[in-house]
């Protein structure tokens, strides 16, 4: 992918964490665990989407996702939160008693920030730029990718459920 399409996707995933701050701020009372498990529950779909049938029986459609979905996926662990973080901290600074959640978005962006390193990494050293030669078969790469999301998506789903528990 040119430099050009990354500052683009880029940019656009940084205006979409942006937009998500902003839409999330303004809630009166935001809970991060229920983040958690809308944020498991993507995951979660997006496994299920890329092991589907139609995905791996596909050789278009599978080298569709192991080259440029998973590289949109590593690039987006870092653009949404870094435009969620800054756009959240700003309103918060800016105008806080209109968005009484900001603080609360900007704080849970930098989290799952720090969070998101262990499946950047994971993704890029194992789907999107694999080191080893038995893992360039586009296959292999789709359906570790595909049980990747689902079981990162059951995992934050459930840290979300045990921090509902402890909330109650």
């Amino acid at each position: 992918m040119s430099k050009r399409t990354f500052k683009l996707v880029f940019l656009l995933l940084y205006v979409m964490g942006g937009s998500l701050a902003y839409m999330l701020g303004s809630l009166h009372r935001l809970e991060p665990f229920k983040l958690l498990n809308v944020v498991g529950i993507v995951y979660g779909l997006l496994g299920i989407i890329v092991l589907s049938e139609f995905i791996v029986q596909n050789a278009k459609w599978t080298r569709f996702v192991v080259e440029t979905l998973s590289g949109v996926l590593v690039w987006a662990h870092g653009a949404i939160p870094i435009g969620a973080s800054s756009t959240s901290f700003l309103l918060y600074l800016a105008a806080g008693s209109d968005f009484p959640s900001a603080l609360i978005v900007g704080e849970a962006s930098i989290i799952f920030l720090i969070y998101s390193l262990l499946p950047t990494w994971v993704v890029e050293d194992v789907v999107f730029a694999p080191k080893l030669k038995i893992s360039k078969d586009p296959l292999i790469r789709v359906r570790r990718f595909g049980l990747f999301l689902v079981i990162a998506g059951m995992a934050v789903q459930l840290i979300a459920a045990i921090q509902d528990l402890m909330h109650s």
